[in-house]
């Protein structure tokens, strides 16, 4: 009867083992990546976290309510921290963050977390994460703290606290958050001192990106002026030269973005990024299109780009269909054409919503005006036109003060009933959906528009403008 005891207690004791010498392993991995880290030799590391993550997730699967849980949960965050997958750390380090009991375990969880956090963009949750690790009796873990919080500091925009706190934790003076300080701060000198110690390096596994980055959030200028540098001395592998080129015309605006494009679609011409950036000049061009008629011309540059059949493809075909239906309806309506007027004011805020072309916009508006002086909606369209042009603005006070005086439009602006504007509002609303939309292209954003690193979504409000451009439009918007 007592024959089958040994073997379950055999059994029991080989898993209680198993998941010792788990954890064991998984320990004595994690402690080499840490002293390879603080050594300065970070390939050797990660190599070392990898092999950290594997063991942990292995006890994680094995024992998933174990004695051992909440230390796996805290090793294979920390390995996947290091290894750039914060996503997926920050799930096991907020469990084990608040499962563990022991201090040194605990702050360990809280750098690697607060390394994620702000990485994910969110240095105000990573100030709050550190803050119980800015006391610690371990020296390095104290460092540390002070250092991840200078960088959520740089990032927030306080440079000289950020300044301070890196010192205080040892920042090497060419640490990408030192330089993002220093830029901050408009030290350009120090940046280029710096930068200059980098490049006599020569080191080939530097994260230029990390640096570029650092420096040009801050002072998009220099920042190009330091990727020139580093390009002028070679260190800049050629696979990595458009990601770093695209990444600096996101932050630049003027000519000096247009030239950082020109460059990036001439070296690049036969890829998604060189494409992107043609795409992105194009529609940069189109802003100063004077006239529907010009819209022709960008829409068969929109046509080529798509017809590549690389990433672009969709947003340019969309672009190319949207600029040639514009070019074409201005076209084939007529002065005096009954419902001409509706359809002419629509296809103008397509012009301006969709194309950003303000200008050709504002010659339809000014249309509108010319042509249905009488009609319902030319006093909508001079305020939607006055909005794109002072001059214009200036030039027909008078027609608000005498002939449209009365209108719903102008009446609703001047702080009167707005019922009447409402009217003539749902009545272009339904003129869109039941004719525009099956001849002309209707006022919808554009899918997968590229967007600058940083840059916050549309609006909700704004989005549904975009979308209709009647509904929920008030004249306030059009002034």
């Amino acid at each position: 009867m007592r024959g089958w005891l040994p073997g379950v207690l055999l059994v029991a004791g080989c898993g209680f083992y198993n998941g010792y010498n788990g954890i064991y392993a998984a320990n004595k991995f994690a402690s080499q990546a840490r002293d390879a880290e603080q050594a300065g030799r970070p390939g050797e590391a990660q190599n070392l976290w990898g092999q950290a993550a594997v063991k942990a997730e292995s006890l994680l699967v094995r024992q998933p309510r174990g004695k051992w849980r909440n230390d796996a949960l805290a090793i294979r965050g920390e390995a996947l921290s290091s290894l750039g997958r914060c996503s997926e750390a920050s799930v096991y380090l907020h469990e084990a963050y608040e499962g563990m009991t022991d201090r040194t375990g605990r702050e360990q969880a809280a750098l690697a977390l607060a390394k994620c956090e702000l990485e994910l963009g969110q240095p105000e949750l990573a100030a709050t994460t550190l803050q119980p690790v800015e006391t610690s009796k371990d020296e390095y873990r104290r460092e540390q703290a002070n250092r991840l919080r200078g960088r959520a500091l740089v990032m927030t925009g306080d440079y000289e606290r950020a300044l301070q706190d890196l010192v205080e934790a040892g920042a090497a003076s060419t640490s990408p958050e030192m330089l993002g300080a220093l830029a901050g701060l408009g030290r350009e000198a120090e940046v280029n001192a710096g930068i200059d110690e980098l490049i006599a390096q020569r080191d080939t596994s530097m994260r230029w990106e990390q640096v570029l980055a650092a420096v040009g959030e801050r002072n998009p200028e220099l920042g190009s002026q330091v990727l020139d540098r580093v390009r002028a001395a070679q260190l800049i592998p050629e696979a990595q030269l458009p990601a770093l080129l695209g990444a600096d015309a996101a932050r630049l605006t003027g000519q000096a973005r247009e030239e950082r494009l020109a460059e990036l679609a001439r070296i690049a011409p036969l890829s998604d990024a060189g494409d992107a950036a043609r795409l992105e000049l194009t529609r940069l061009h189109l802003r100063q299109a004077a006239s529907p008629a010009e819209l022709r011309a960008f829409a068969d540059t929109f046509a080529d780009i798509a017809s590549a059949g690389r990433a672009s493809q969709s947003v340019a075909e969309r672009l190319a269909q949207l600029a040639g239906a514009v070019a074409r309806v201005a076209d084939s309506v007529p002065a005096g054409e009954p419902q001409g007027d509706l359809r002419l004011f629509l296809a103008a805020e397509v012009t301006r919503d969709s194309l950003g072309a303000n200008a050709a916009a504002l010659w339809m508006f000014r249309r509108v005006v010319d042509d249905w002086p009488d009609g319902s909606y030319a006093a909508k369209a001079l305020l939607a036109g006055r909005r794109l042009d002072p001059a214009w603005a200036e030039a027909t006070d008078s027609l608000l003060a005498g002939r449209y005086a009365d209108s719903p439009y102008v009446v609703a602006a001047r702080g009167g009933d707005r019922a009447a504007m409402g009217q003539l509002e749902d009545s272009l609303a339904a003129f869109e959906r039941a004719v525009l939309g099956q001849k002309a292209p209707q006022a919808r954003p554009v899918r997968g528009r590229p967007r600058a690193p940083g840059a916050a979504p549309a609006s909700d409000d704004a989005r549904a403008r975009r979308e209709n451009p009647s509904k929920g439009r008030t004249v306030e918007d059009l002034q």
